[in-house]
This record gives C-alpha cells, sequence and structure tokens, in this order.
C-alpha cells in the first residue's frame, strides 16, 4: 500500500531487518537514541 501511494517506510519492528543487536537496547523493549536512529535511516522497499 505504501510503495502505491509513494509513501517512504522507514525502520522496521523486526530488530534483524535494520541490523540492530542487544546493544542497541537500554532494555528488552526500548532503543538507545543511537538505536533508534539506526532504525530510522533504514529504509524497506
Amino acid at each position: 500500500m505504501a510503495k502505491e501511494r509513494g509513501i517512504e517506510v522507514r525502520g522496521s519492528y523486526n530488530p534483524y531487518d535494520c541490523g540492530l543487536n542487544k546493544e542497541d537496547y537500554l532494555d528488552h523493549f526500548h532503543l538507545k537514541p543511537e538505536g533508534g536512529l539506526k532504525n530510522y535511516n533504514v529504509i524497506i522497499k
């Protein structure tokens, strides 16, 4: 749907898709600011 509407999708709920690891998290659920930026910079096509 995003592709049809020309919407850029950033980040993912799957940490493996974005190259995140446990050091990018404050705890098991919340990203550190650097981890959040790493997630945001991934563009899903």
